[in-house]
C-alpha cells in the first residue's frame, strides 16, 4: 500500500508478478518498478523471488513446497519425467541434507535446520536447479 498506492496499478503488478515466467520476466519486472515507483522494498523483493522460485519448481516438474519447521518437502507432480539414476548423485551434492521419499507422492526434503532465512531461500533454489537437471 506504501510502494504502490494506486489500487489499478497495484493489482496490475501482483497479475505480472504472478505471472513470472523466466529471469527475463523477474528482471523486467524489477527493472520497471523501480523506474516507476523508486526503491523496490524487501517485501515487494520477496515476493519477486517467491515468484521465480515458484516458475523455477514449475519447469523442474514441482507440483508444491511445503515447510513444516525445519523441513522443506518439494513434491513432484505425478506426471514428473526425471531421471532417477541421477538422484544419489544429487543427494550427495547436498552432503545429507536432502533426501528422496517415493512413499505415496515423490517428494524431495530439505533439512534448513541452523539456516536463516536468507541462506534456507537460497538452499531451497539451488536443490530446485538440481531438480531441473534431472529431467529427462
Amino acid at each position: 500500500s506504501e510502494y504502490i498506492k494506486n489500487e489499478f496499478q497495484k493489482l496490475d503488478i501482483y497479475k505480472r508478478i504472478a505471472a513470472i515466467d523466466s529471469e527475463d520476466d523477474y528482471y523486467d519486472i524489477q527493472e520497471e518498478l523501480e523506474d516507476r515507483f523508486g526503491n523496490i522494498p524487501m517485501s515487494v523483493q520477496n515476493l519477486l523471488e517467491i515468484a521465480l522460485m515458484k516458475a523455477d519448481a514449475n519447469k523442474a516438474e514441482i507440483m508444491s513446497i511445503e515447510q513444516t519447521k525445519d523441513i522443506v518437502k518439494l513434491f513432484m507432480k505425478p506426471t514428473a519425467n526425471i531421471d532417477a539414476s541421477k538422484i544419489p548423485d544429487l543427494l550427495k551434492q547436498f552432503n545429507n541434507k536432502v533426501q528422496f521419499t517415493v512413499i505415496e507422492r515423490p517428494y524431495f526434503e530439505l533439512s534448513i535446520k541452523k539456516l536463516n532465512k536468507k541462506e534456507a531461500f537460497l538452499q531451497i533454489n539451488t536443490l530446485i536447479g538440481e531438480i531441473k537437471g534431472l529431467k529427462c
